[in-house]
């Protein structure tokens, strides 16, 4: 096991916390199923790195890196107009957001940092 492979454990625990949330406010399986095969495939990647799953899962959390960023800075712009916020609504919800948010962009710029080269077959 390499070192910086853990970011994979990593971006699976991530996609897990979204599976469970989905799950836990009931919903269907169409809701939760695809962070659940997004963190099979993360953990795949760990045990056995390929360079074309590492193209997916690093566009799967740059895409969804931006679009969180895109909603946190949206309802900054919507607390300075005095706007009602969609993602920040109170203490706890904007940490957690926050948070996340950041996870999400650790876990892309780690990806980014780890990308295969243009010769390997494998990504690590």
């Amino acid at each position: 096991m390499r070192p910086h492979s853990l970011v994979y454990l990593a971006a699976a625990a991530l996609a897990l916390f979204l599976a469970a949330w989905a799950w836990g406010e009931g919903g269907t399986y169409l809701s939760w199923s695809p962070y659940a095969v997004l963190a099979a495939l993360c953990i795949w990647q760990f045990f056995r790195p390929l360079a074309a799953l590492w193209w997916l899962v690093f566009a799967v959390f740059a895409v969804a890196s931006a679009f969180y960023a895109w909603l946190f800075l949206r309802d900054l712009w919507y607390l300075v107009t005095e706007q009602s916020t969609q993602v920040l609504l109170d203490g706890s919800d904007s940490v957690a957001f926050v948070f996340y948010l950041l996870a999400m962009l650790a876990v892309t710029l780690r990806l980014l940092r780890i990308r295969p080269n243009a010769t390997s077959r494998s990504a690590t």
